[in-house]
């Protein structure tokens, strides 16, 4: 999505590092993934029930290729919302989010856009049905317990 990302952290992760302290070196990498992708799964299944399955665009007038491309890929983001872990040495990330082809109108959707008629803006804007944030902020609870269990299930 590049600059329209959504970033949550999660806070007080204290209990976090103790159960990892507690594990080999050697076995942290490997349970930091698997409880980030674990953590990053309960964001994607909350993200795809939130994703629209049409949108908006505006009048019948504003039927254009752009227009209509846009509804296709907007009918099937729900399917496109997956997880991805990215190791930048010592910190790991999950990203959770739509993959392209399908996923490249998704920050349209959820932040609105200028809605744009036979390649003319029309001033009009369409509003935001925002469906990543609302998921990350919904899931924390479970994340948290995501992310527990899977250090826990790595110390056994």
């Amino acid at each position: 999505m590049g600059s329209a990302t959504i970033t949550v952290a999660i806070a007080d992760s204290g209990e976090f590092e103790s159960l990892l302290k507690q594990l080999d070196a050697q076995q942290r990498p490997k349970a930091v993934k698997t409880a980030l992708r674990n953590a990053g799964q309960t964001v994607a299944r909350r993200a795809r029930q939130l994703a629209p399955r049409s949108i908006q665009t505006g009048t019948r007038d504003d039927w254009s290729a752009a227009t209509a491309a846009l509804r296709a890929s907007a009918a099937e983001l729900h399917r496109s919302i997956g997880v991805v872990i990215r190791d930048y040495g010592d910190t790991f990330v999950a990203i959770v989010g739509p993959q392209y082809p399908a996923g490249a109108v998704a920050h349209l959707i959820e932040f609105g856009h200028e809605l744009v008629a036979w390649g003319r803006p029309t001033g009009q804007r369409v509003p935001p049905q925002p469906f990543l944030r609302p998921a990350a902020d919904e899931t924390v609870a479970e994340q948290r317990s995501a992310i527990e269990q899977a250090l826990t299930e790595a110390l056994t």
